[in-house]
């Protein structure tokens, strides 16, 4: 393989000429490294491979298209034979489109940055006559610079189906720190079109023989006019909502399948006057579900409970919680949503929530770290650690039947939870779905991978739980909490959004208010109430299923009982789990709701 690499690098060196691209100074270091290596090797093998400008059937024209050296399947140089196998053929062929590449990429790192902010100011003047957004705003640029061929959009709905190919991709983020699923203003740009082309097309012109247009969905007028008022705008809100953008598209070359990894819609952070980039995890980290049973044929890797290891035991009731959070790709898969998950995991822990019970779905999963493994699950069931492991076992969210079989496992079986904390972080449609994981990477979401609000209803309707409490800190959060009180099936249920229909979520605000409170005597409730005087960029919403009738904390305890519950009494009466009497658990058709709490069974 090193002999074969060495031949792919002379053979498009000394026969090209020139890697692709107008400069690869980033190539300098790596070719004078491989001079002295490969000098032998021309010498005593390659022979008169690399002598081009003399072969006719190597370079024809030099003003002309280049074609591709016959690789000879045997060549002498001297008493010396070099013999080239089938394989190695391949791997010159692959070597060469890997080199093509690479030159691709020095193309893209020379883009002039003038003519990027240059683009950016026009995109943002464009988005300024929309009316939708202060002129104080800083926006965050996404750009996926022109190749040689033209680039293609997709969007997880595949609502760009449609619309036409450009040469270049420029994306507006108006609010690059708030959960997915807010509006983006995508743009195509076409960087040799006529002016009389570009406005019959009902672009913009931007530059000489450059024209941009602004991106809407398909079926949906992409001519931004001008004369149309704010109060039109407003009067056709959801129509409007309908055609905007709400995601980051995947953006591929024509010539080749969609592919995440190959991903060329960047953010650029090296162009002034717009705003840091988010920090987010590395493609390293987001490159593989960590257990994904269609390559993994094994019991440890399942899709139902025998992998997530739902607990429901005889004569025993426990604090229980689901996280489902992370992000569809890696670009939406950030450092921040990993510390609200971890942030989470610790309130939860804190309060008497067992490990075993407490199950993560985060974006692709987390490789579970050695000492987790090697922690004792009985030892921590009835005492709850004040100083929870800050690395959770968090399985890929893209399991989805794993979390439904697990979600509806707790709420069907009877006596198996106290109380049920759900808590909801993901990227979510205009509708309120969410978005889980793009398992095949192709850029378009299936039915594996988006949670339908309405399969999350079925879920938990007529949830057993004594108390649910379900804690949504996402885009369009809202929405969850109007659907779920119209429903006759949900009424043990507490939602607790961080903000209204059509509002966004800003820099993890309501998850820092929850984790930042002690719960130990504080109602769900309240906690809620406080959080109204706190969020600067959202309006909290809340259903209560239960009309105020039940006034508990987060793991269920009475919180308003004078004197209050000392520390001890919580642990060993609510927190964590509590054996539940025979004479209830073997009465399976008693609503739990109306059962009392375990302190007083056992009295």
């Amino acid at each position: 393989m090193k002999k074969a690499l060495s031949v792919i690098t002379v053979l498009y060196v000394c026969c090209y000429g020139s890697f692709p691209g107008n400069n690869y100074q980033k190539l300098n270091s790596r070719k004078s490294q491989l001079e002295d290596d490969l000098s032998k090797i021309i010498d005593d093998e390659i022979g008169t491979w690399c002598e081009p400008r003399e072969d006719e059937n190597l370079i024809t024209n030099t003003a002309g298209p280049r074609k591709r050296p016959q690789v000879p399947s045997k060549t002498t140089t001297g008493s010396e034979s070099l013999s080239i196998e089938e394989d190695e053929v391949e791997n010159i062929d692959e070597g060469i489109a890997e080199y093509k590449r690479m030159g691709d990429e020095i193309k893209e790192d020379n883009i002039d940055s003038e003519q990027l902010a240059r683009w950016g100011s026009a995109a943002l003047k464009i988005c300024l006559g929309l009316g939708q957004i202060r002129h104080n705003d800083v926006p965050a640029l996404y750009f996926a610079s022109p190749t040689n061929a033209k680039q293609h959009a997709i969007l997880p709905d595949n609502s760009l189906k449609r619309v036409r190919s450009h040469d270049s991709w420029l994306v507006l983020d108006f609010f690059p720190h708030a959960m997915m699923g807010h509006t983006l203003y995508l743009f195509g740009i076409e960087t040799n079109m006529t002016e009389q082309a570009c406005l019959k097309n009902k672009g913009i012109l931007v530059g000489p023989r450059e024209c941009m247009f602004r991106i809407l969905k398909s079926r949906c007028n992409q001519f931004i006019d001008r004369r149309r008022s704010t109060n039109q705008r407003r009067r056709h809100p959801f129509h409007q909502k309908k055609c905007e953008i709400d995601f980051l598209p995947l953006v591929h070359l024509v010539n080749s399948a969609p592919r995440q990894i190959e991903q060329r819609l960047v953010c650029r952070d090296n162009i002034p006057g717009y705003a840091n980039c988010p920090s987010l995890r590395s493609r390293e980290e987001t490159a593989e579900i960590i257990c994904d049973p269609l390559s993994t044929n094994t019991k440890r890797c399942d899709t139902t409970h025998e992998y997530v290891r739902t607990r429901c035991r005889a004569f025993e009731t426990c604090d229980q919680a689901v996280i489902l959070a992370g992000g569809w790709n890696w670009q939406m898969s950030g450092y921040d949503s990993l510390s609200n998950v971890l942030s989470m995991y610790k309130l939860l822990r804190h309060n008497g929530f067992g490990k075993p019970n407490v199950k993560i779905f985060f974006a692709n999963g987390v490789r579970i770290s050695q000492e987790l493994e090697r922690a004792s699950v009985n030892d921590e069931e009835h005492q709850p650690s004040l100083s929870p492991p800050q690395n959770p076992a968090m399985y890929p969210s893209a399991l989805k039947l794993a979390l439904r079989y697990h979600t509806r496992t707790l709420c069907s079986t009877s006596h198996c939870v106290d109380s049920l904390v759900i808590y909801l972080s993901s990227p979510t449609r205009s509708d309120g779905a969410m978005y889980l994981w793009d398992s095949d990477g192709n850029g378009i979401a299936d039915e594996t991978e988006v949670y339908l609000i309405r399969e999350f209803l079925r879920d938990i309707q007529d949830c057993q739980a004594r108390h649910l409490v379900i804690i949504a800190d996402q885009t369009q959060a809202g929405i969850l909490v109007d659907i779920i009180a119209k429903s006759k099936k949900h009424k043990n249920a507490i939602v607790l959004a961080s903000g209204r229909p059509s509002q966004i979520s800003m820099n993890n605000e309501f998850t820092r208010h929850w984790t930042g409170f002690k719960h130990a005597h504080i109602c769900v409730t309240d906690v809620f109430n406080a959080s109204i005087s706190t969020m600067a960029h959202s309006t909290p919403y809340i259903y209560d299923g239960t009309n105020g009738s039940k006034r508990l904390n987060i793991f269920g305890a009475p919180c308003d009982v004078l004197p209050p519950f000392t520390r001890q009494e919580l642990r060993s009466h609510f927190m964590g789990c509590q054996n539940i009497p025979t004479r209830i658990w073997l009465n399976k058709n008693s609503r739990v709701q109306t059962d009392p709490p375990p302190r007083y069974l056992s009295g």
